[in-house]
């Protein structure tokens, strides 16, 4: 599943280790996972609440250096709350109001 930008209601960019991470949310619920400007892993549902939506993928953040890169999305009726992690550390955490 691709999220393209323009159908994203919420955007969000982090920089790690020289590399953009991205993150597409819609309030659908629906989420994509972007590394360089590259969708890698995308997920939606057709529940509109309390859903819980986790996407992982690698990057390379050095030569033969790879990081796991892992987004969870929990949606309510009103708000999303994501967290980013690389390699178990927390690198993003916010609460987004739909």
């Amino acid at each position: 599943m691709n999220l393209p930008s323009g159908n994203a209601d919420h955007q969000i960019t982090i920089e790690y280790k020289g590399v953009q991470i991205g993150l597409l949310i819609s309030a659908t619920p629906a989420i994509a996972l972007t590394i360089g400007g590259i969708v890698r892993a995308g997920k939606q549902s057709t529940n509109r609440s309390d859903v819980l939506l986790s996407l992982s993928s690698s990057v390379q953040t050095d030569y033969e250096w790879h990081e796991f890169i892992e987004v969870s999305a929990f949606f309510t009726e009103r708000e999303v709350q994501i967290k980013i992690s690389a390699n178990k550390s927390n690198l993003f955490e916010e609460t987004i109001t739909l």
